[in-house]
């Protein structure tokens, strides 16, 4: 296992993409220590930023610890055999983006682009994160495959765009453009959203732990109609598991209500969408 910590916060953004690939590569302490990093149009040794230990026990896993709010692309490429990831503190942007068959654990805050594109695997937000969440990356129409991502507090915009067969649960709110043309999957909202979700919206679900202004629906969605299920608080309570360590009110809103209004959308791409808020 990998214990990494950071020395200095960087003058600039550091994207540690590179150095992933690295971790399962039976490489030493020093040799990680060598690799080069981009800051900016300069190169740095990751040796300067980070103190870096090896137990030489593991399959690649790594422990980071401080503030990684600057550091970029942590957890991001494609891993065999499970690798996990656990960071005490902030991340930078694209945590795990266009990872596979992976476990990211993060206790504080993480920046725009969480599992950009990704395929399998699991992330944990602790608390807040950025744009983007479980979207598609640039170029492509899909987003995030059978993967699964928990935010312990709230998302910016275009929250699992794209996305196809995968989860995303959010404890607080969430921005614009939720589950824009989302393919399949569910995405479950604590608190509030944003305007313009499941525009273009294939398949799928969305619930909201808060009932949204009639004004606030997009138009092509149909008409609610009244509808009493378990089935969100029963999600809820999965998502909440105990191992999960997330905040205590994470999901509660969506839990509250067994009464919940349905509607259809986006009815311009075929209207199997759904959208699940309370009554």
């Amino acid at each position: 296992m990998w214990m990494i910590e950071i020395k200095t916060t960087p003058a600039g953004r550091v994207d540690v993409t590179g150095l992933m690939p690295m971790l399962s590569h039976g490489v030493t302490p020093s040799e990680l220590a060598a690799q080069r990093l981009w800051m900016g149009n300069e190169q740095i040794a990751a040796g300067d930023l980070f103190w870096i230990r090896s137990s030489r026990i593991g399959n690649g896993d790594s422990v980071w610890q401080g503030d990684f709010s600057k550091i970029d692309g942590i957890g991001s490429g494609h891993f065999v055999g499970g690798i996990k990831f656990y960071i005490d503190g902030d991340v930078g942007r694209r945590l795990g983006a266009g990872f596979e068959g992976a476990l990211i654990h993060v206790t504080g805050n993480a920046s725009d682009e969480v599992g950009l594109g990704m395929r399998l695997g699991t992330i944990i937000v602790g608390g807040n994160a950025g744009h983007r969440v479980g979207a598609a990356a640039p170029g492509e129409r899909c987003g995030m495959r059978n993967g699964f991502i928990l935010v312990g507090q709230s998302c910016g915009n275009e929250l699992g765009t794209g996305m196809r067969r995968s989860a995303i649960g959010v404890g607080g709110s969430v921005g614009d453009q939720a589950g824009g043309n989302m393919q399949s999957g569910t995405i479950a909202i604590g608190g509030s959203i944003g305007n313009s979700f499941g525009i273009g919206m294939r398949r799928g679900t969305i619930i909201c732990g808060r009932a949204i202004e009639e004004g606030s629906i997009p138009i092509s969605f149909s008409e609610s109609v009244q509808l009493e299920t378990t089935i969100p608080t029963m999600l809820g309570k999965w998502l909440r598991r105990p191992k999960r360590p997330l905040p205590a009110t994470f999901l509660m809103e969506m839990m509250e209500s067994n009464c919940w209004r349905l509607r259809h959308g986006d009815r311009l791409t075929g209207g199997r969408g759904e959208l699940l808020t309370p009554r």
